[in-house]
């Protein structure tokens, strides 16, 4: 996305169980999804 110049977007912070969740549990414990986004942007 850099590379190209797009953009992200984390739409919901929730522990859901959905492909696309970015936390595990309420502490903030990453998926490996949100590893990724946590990674990327340095938090």
């Amino acid at each position: 996305m850099d590379a190209r110049q797009g953009s992200y977007l984390a739409w919901v912070w929730d522990v859901w169980g959905t492909w696309s969740d970015l936390i595990a549990s309420y502490d903030g414990t990453p998926t490996a999804y949100g590893q990724t986004f946590r990674t990327r942007f340095g938090s």
